[in-house]
């Protein structure tokens, strides 16, 4: 059985996407739960394999920071892995309130802004 993944794009409580991908099939499944383009996890992108790399690089630390080598010691990295930073970090970052939920795991608004707190965000 091939590799599949699937995640939920959240503006605070609200879920705005889902998303499945088939790596062995190569397809991606968007479901949009808002007209709101700026809301949606792709808005008007062409949506493709290459795109959900694309996506979580946009939800993560950029592999260009120089404290990069630092920041994935810190979560038990050795190389940048986009994917698995933005699992770790459900993709909040600290200039906006989206964030992730993969594979219909137990996490939620509540948990976000426990994390936000947490790292200093004011918003």
């Amino acid at each position: 059985m091939g590799r599949r993944l699937r995640f939920e794009y959240y503006y605070q409580e609200n879920l705005c996407t889902k998303v499945f991908v088939d790596y062995t099939k190569q397809t991606v499944e968007v479901e949009n739960y808002t007209d709101d383009i700026i809301s949606q996890a792709f808005g008007r992108r062409n949506i493709s394999i290459e795109s959900i790399d694309e996506f979580f690089r946009e939800r993560v630390f950029p592999e260009t920071r120089v404290n990069c080598k630092e920041l994935l010691g810190k979560f038990g990295f050795r190389n940048f892995d986009a994917e698995a930073i933005a699992r770790r970090t459900h993709g909040i970052l600290v200039n906006d309130l989206y964030w992730l939920r993969f594979d219909d795991e137990e996490f939620g608004w509540e948990d976000v802004k426990m994390i936000r707190k947490e790292i200093g965000c004011h918003c």
